[in-house]
């Protein structure tokens, strides 16, 4: 739980720019989380002269906390993905248009990086960061879509000459 909420891979020395970016929520705590969860379930089914599993209670505490993590690794990893695929994508020529989001991003996205550890409470961060992104990605759409449509009116006048 003191591991940082993101982490960057190694940038990939053949590619411009940065390494990805990564949810970084330990394995180890999925499976704790998995365990604890079917153990819970072994128990309600126990009958009364079987023993019940003892489960630690530190163990139960991070339990108690199953479901904000589930959906802080769920929206994270949706913006991880939308900011990945928006990288992955962007064109040189577009870089310039989206510099400024990037820029906005990546000073938001050090706190996950730096700053914030599963401990901490993220909502405002996750809220801010995934609005950021989206609007990036939608510019980036937005453009795409303009140069095909301007691609296919350039094909059908040419046609026509």
């Amino acid at each position: 739980l003191n591991e940082k909420l993101l982490r960057r891979e190694e940038a990939d020395p053949t590619k411009a720019g940065e390494g990805m970016l990564r949810v970084n929520f330990d394995p180890a705590l999925v499976c704790l989380l998995r365990e604890v969860k079917y153990f819970k379930l072994l128990n309600d089914c126990k009958s009364e002269n079987q023993t019940l599993i003892k489960i630690p209670d530190s163990a139960m505490e991070i339990y108690a906390k199953a479901e904000t993590f589930r959906q802080q690794t769920g929206n994270l990893e949706l913006i991880v993905n939308i900011y990945n695929n928006t990288l992955a994508t962007l064109v040189d020529v577009e870089r310039p248009l989206l510099q400024g989001k990037l820029d906005s991003i990546d000073k938001v996205l050090i706190k996950g990086l730096k700053t914030f550890n599963w401990k901490n409470t993220i909502g405002q961060f996750l809220t801010d960061t995934m609005a950021m992104v989206k609007d990036a990605n939608s510019v980036l759409q937005t453009c795409k879509t303009n140069v095909r449509e301007t691609q296919m009116l350039l094909k059908v006048f040419s046609t026509n000459i």
